[in-house]
């Protein structure tokens, strides 16, 4: 079925506010279509809620693999690159991989993480041997992100 907008912010608002380990209680297996897993994690990008975004990816991993897919995935790291929580972005980024969930747009997200973090030798590890290990080539998104990050550490004074 599918939910109104009041739903699906009011569904945000309780997944947002539940531990990882009581989300069940939120989310009831069967409850929600792909497409409401889309609209919810939407949501919880717009609210920049990186925590519930991961949260609810994992939870959605365990319990209803089948509903999630590679949109999913690239929207929850999203969450996590506007948040610049790079480390998370690969985590989800190598269970995304584990599901068998990946393409260059879950890349790109991740090299935007690194990107916004300045972590240069991490978007360059993906850029140079990640992308072109799960077979995909890299496009001007990932080359743009991974110069990007080299910028951001410029700026920082960082190292490359």
């Amino acid at each position: 079925h599918h939910l109104s907008d009041t739903a699906i912010a009011n569904l945000a608002h309780r997944v947002s506010s539940t531990p990882k380990q009581r989300l069940h209680t939120v989310i009831k297996s069967g409850e929600l279509t792909p497409r409401c897993y889309a609209l919810l994690l939407t949501e919880l990008r717009t609210r920049n809620d990186w925590v519930a975004s991961k949260r609810t990816i994992e939870w959605a991993t365990s319990t209803e693999r089948t509903k999630i897919n590679v949109r999913h995935w690239t929207t929850a790291i999203s969450t996590c690159a506007s948040a610049k929580r790079w480390r998370e972005a690969l985590r989800l980024l190598a269970l995304a991989s584990d599901q068998g969930h990946l393409d260059l747009s879950c890349f790109n997200a991740v090299i935007a993480a690194c990107a916004s973090a300045g972590r240069v030798r991490e978007a360059m590890r993906l850029l140079e041997r990640d992308i072109p290990a799960a077979g995909l080539r890299a496009d001007a998104y990932s080359y743009a992100a991974t110069f990007n990050a080299i910028g951001q550490a410029a700026c920082r004074g960082g190292h490359m």
